[in-house]
């Protein structure tokens, strides 16, 4: 076991039974960590017990030293003595509960906490082991469900909860780096698990979405949502050149595309959070980095040129420039003149 989920299944214990002044846990492997824990503001010794008679003589160590005691027994609940039991609190080993190690960090009552979340290991996990000192915030109406877990596992470590509150929160959070070293860092499993829940809840680009998270390029969602949207756009006709970038799109989601539909929810969500920037951020350093890799992408499946027919490419911008001085210049000229009437 480790330290957080040591305080926390003794919290949990200490709420039913604040009297007892041991604590007993099963646990199979020997205890290697601290001596001593802060455990709710008092100081535990923390030992491990292969037998009811180091129990025994752990209990007489701490009463006179006048110490509570956690100890992790590597025995069963039969194998205690009464006398040992009766010192012990609620007079048994307790097997370690995520359910009750939770109700105790978020202060709920066990029957509050969606089961989705206790049968996510690794995200139960992450909740114990990132745990303040303190526990977590209450939470109103006893209940915690997973938008509040996973806004504690990734909010808090991202200090910006509005992360994992819709796609435009994750899309915008993804142009800093912390979003990009936090998701990288974490376990495998862990990551697994947060995309699966995020395409079901914020939307099915975050299924997309993982492919380069995985690779690396994080800071990449928003301008490659960018060409999604100009490759999958119902006002772009379908040429020879678009339908040779999307199978070059494989390139990205290891050997497949995503469906039209998730293509554009992608680009619109990243088209959202371009304009935001536009609008709050006057045309700053990160819009411009985000719309200069937004051409570089394009580039890289060979669709420079289609760039005309996006809102959002400056080297679009500078083609339709071209082609409109082409116009003027064609319908300025003698030979032009009569085929541009007006």
């Amino acid at each position: 076991m480790t330290e957080s989920q040591i305080r926390a299944q003794v919290e949990a214990i200490r709420s039913k039974d604040s009297f007892s002044r041991a604590v007993a846990l099963r646990s199979e492997l020997p205890w290697t960590g601290a001596e001593r824990l802060i455990i709710a503001g008092n100081a535990h010794r923390v030992v491990s017990c292969r037998s009811d008679l180091q129990l025994r003589d752990s209990l007489l160590d701490a009463e006179r030293a006048d110490e509570r005691l956690v100890a992790l027994c590597q025995f069963e609940d039969s194998a205690l003595g009464d006398d040992v039991r009766v010192r012990l609190a609620k007079a048994r080993i307790f097997h370690p509960m995520a359910s009750e190690a939770l109700a105790g960090l978020f202060r709920i009552k066990s029957k509050g906490i969606d089961r989705r979340i206790l049968s996510c290991q690794p995200l139960v996990d992450a909740l114990i082991e990132q745990a303040p000192l303190e526990g977590y915030p209450a939470r109103p109406g006893g209940t915690l469900d997973l938008q509040t877990a996973w806004t504690e596992v990734l909010g808090r470590a991202l200090g910006n909860r509005a992360a994992v509150a819709s796609i435009e929160g994750f899309l915008e959070a993804s142009l800093q780096p912390a979003l990009g070293k936090v998701l990288e860092s974490l376990e495998a499993a862990l990551r697994d698990a947060f995309f699966e829940w995020a395409c079901l809840s914020l939307g099915t680009p975050f299924r997309w979405m993982r492919h380069l998270v995985e690779r690396g390029q994080t800071m990449d969602l928003v301008p490659a949502g960018l060409v999604m949207g100009l490759v999958f756009s119902e006002s772009t006709a379908m040429t020879k050149e678009l339908g040779a970038a999307q199978a070059r799109l494989e390139n990205w989601f290891d050997r497949a595309t995503p469906e039209q539909s998730t293509s554009r929810a992608w680009g619109q969500a990243s088209a959202n959070v371009v304009r935001s920037l536009a609008a709050h951020d006057s045309g700053g350093a990160p819009l411009k980095s985000v719309l200069a890799r937004f051409d570089q992408l394009l580039a890289e499946i060979k669709l420079t040129d289609a760039a005309m027919f996006s809102d959002y490419s400056p080297h679009g911008l500078t083609l339709r420039f071209r082609y409109f001085a082409r116009i003027i210049k064609e319908s300025l000229s003698p030979k032009g003149a009569g085929s541009h009437p007006g």
